[in-house]
């Protein structure tokens, strides 16, 4: 088959491209701009045009597109008119996963690296598992691993529904929570989603839940098939953490299983936040029989995910951290994680992600930055989305009590930069958060404090 992809550069697209020509297939793909992802495809063999025309699927026998495309593309109307196939991302992927083993890891939060550390935790165990990832794992170097064994490792997506076009045999649900949602009243109905999706899976298979969010843990209590496993800090959970230790960005933390201990782990991913996640694959690996020592091993090297409180310079004169926290949730839970191992002044920069959360959440996010001594705003990044009359940045900073306190209002990334380099005192830690190109002003400090500092590109939100 000849398949096109319409936004190939996006992370979950760059994924299936990679698995498929691995399998052979021919590949094609087009995207707005050139990137460190869609240099490594067309490492590949892969052939990307740069914009969209509708000359770009002459060739195709399937166009592949994201919740992104819309249906004004030219090329998705160009294969429309020609009557070629058009797959979402997510019908793609479950073709990918057809007569595989899936596990699915879904969730609001840490599905992405909860994700790459049951893959991990596989590799280590001898299981040649696939992999699509919706970020880059460090230490693999990429997204994306079809593997030779029948078990296959993905994130499940619940933002566009596309998680309920997968038939794993296992399934991992970290926590639910309002993120995509424009109302609370919402809720119910995602949870539902949730239970209909675990209610697929087989009944000699595997759901995995969190049991330290409310509404995931709800999960348990619905009628499924499989077999359920809770996981979390939590003392009735099946699988759960004690004696936890924090030091030098990672931890060490006993998993107990019911009344037993399964062994005492080490990780060096820093935060409570990742014990959780770990505890999700340390549960995985212990259902596949995957030995004790070998979970870790795995955990124990597991180099984390870009862009998840990803380290990118740790000297005397300043610590500088970039993470794609854009939730108030996980904008608290990545500080907490970093006044766990840093004494000095915690400086957070926060780029808001679309106009529509940063309206509803606003409140939310004032709350989850006040834990930071200062507070740099840069202004919203839209991800495409029209503005919203009266919400801004200052929508959240003002609940902070405005300019001049705790918060710093910015023009822009290349002001955020400039005044960051100026004014970040010796011996801070500089925490750069959001779904947006605020990364890359996280890579320009970390050059500017330093020297060249080689970055991979991560997430394209």
């Amino acid at each position: 088959m000849r398949y096109h992809f319409v936004g190939i550069g996006g992370i979950g697209m760059s994924a299936i491209a990679r698995i498929l020509r691995s399998r052979g297939e021919s590949v094609t793909g087009s995207d707005l701009s050139v990137t460190p992802l869609i240099d490594d495809l067309r490492a590949t063999g892969v052939k990307v045009a740069i914009g969209h025309n509708a000359r770009n699927v002459r060739d195709a026998e399937v166009v592949v597109v994201s919740s992104a495309i819309d249906r004004h593309n030219p090329e998705s109307l160009a294969a429309a008119r020609r009557g070629i196939p058009i797959l979402h991302r997510g019908e793609m992927l479950a073709r990918l996963l057809a007569g595989r083993s899936g596990i699915a890891i879904c969730g609001t939060h840490g599905k992405t690296t909860t994700t790459a550390m049951t893959h991990a935790v596989l590799r280590a165990g001898g299981i040649d598992s696939g992999l699509a990832l919706g970020g880059i794992d460090v230490g693999l170097g990429s997204n994306a691993h079809d593997g030779m064994s029948p078990w296959f490792v993905t994130e499940a997506d619940e933002s566009d529904g596309s998680f309920a076009l997968l038939e794993p045999s296992m399934a991992v649900v970290t926590n639910i929570e309002n993120d995509h949602l424009s109302s609370d009243d919402e809720l119910p109905g995602l949870v539902r989603a949730f239970a209909e999706f675990l209610a697929k899976l087989p009944e000699d298979g595997l759901a995995v839940i969190g049991r330290d969010n409310p509404l995931a843990a709800s999960l348990a209590s619905h009628d499924l098939r499989p077999r359920i496993v809770t996981f979390g800090f939590d003392r009735d959970a099946t699988v759960r953490a004690a004696n936890i230790e924090f030091s030098g960005f990672g931890a060490r933390f006993d998993a107990i299983a019911g009344d037993r201990l399964l062994g005492r782990f080490r990780l060096r991913v820093p935060g409570a936040m990742n014990v959780q996640n770990a505890l999700a694959a340390v549960a995985v690996g212990h259902a596949l029989d995957v030995p004790v020592r070998a979970i870790d091993a795995a955990l124990a090297t597991f180099q984390g995910v870009r862009r998840r409180f990803e380290v990118l310079l740790a000297s005397e004169r300043v610590t500088i951290v970039d993470d794609y926290a854009h939730h108030p949730t996980a904008v608290r839970a990545t500080i907490a994680a970093a006044r766990q191992y840093h004494r000095g002044e915690l400086i957070v920069a926060f780029q808001p992600h679309r106009y529509t959360r940063t309206a509803f959440l606003a409140r939310e996010f004032a709350a989850a930055l006040h834990d930071a001594d200062r507070v740099y705003l840069a202004p919203i990044y839209a991800a495409s989305e029209p503005a919203i009359p009266g919400v801004s940045e200052r929508s959240i900073g003002e609940m902070l009590g405005g300019e001049g306190g705790q918060v710093r209002y910015t023009s822009g990334t290349d002001d955020l930069e400039r005044r960051l380099f100026e004014e970040a005192p010796a011996g801070a830690m500089l925490l750069l958060l959001g779904a947006g190109d605020i990364t890359d002003v996280a890579a320009r400090l970390a050059e500017r404090f330093t020297g060249p500092v080689e970055r991979r590109a991560a997430a394209r939100a």
